[in-house]
């Protein structure tokens, strides 16, 4: 499969925040990456309860506020039911419908 014009560019951008970033923040970044891909591979799968949940979910906010809808997201997925908030807001319960973790946390402890 060619590479188009978009996709060496974002390779380009890529490689230069790998390279300004110090250690503990590659960490951070390459946990993150993890977590995305995990959950767009759910969301494709159906994981969350139906397709397009994680879509669904990002598009309700604006990117400043992204990184907060992430980590609050996050948090709901490593927590078991029984220790999740139980007046949790409503668009991160509806992604926790299963009654176990998430596989997410499994994935990136071990940074």
């Amino acid at each position: 499969m060619a590479r188009t014009f978009w996709t060496d560019e974002a390779l380009q951008y890529i490689a230069e925040i790998y390279k300004s970033t110090s250690e503990r923040a590659l960490k951070s970044l390459n946990v993150l990456c993890v977590r995305l891909v995990f959950c767009l591979y759910a969301d494709d799968a159906g994981i969350f309860g139906r397709k397009a949940m994680f879509h669904d979910y990002l598009a309700e906010f604006e990117a400043r506020h992204m990184r907060k809808a992430l980590i609050e997201l996050f948090d709901v997925l490593d927590a078991l039911p029984e220790n999740r908030d139980p007046y949790l807001d409503k668009r991160n319960a509806t992604r926790a419908t299963s009654n176990r973790r998430c596989p997410i946390q499994s994935y990136t402890s071990f940074y």
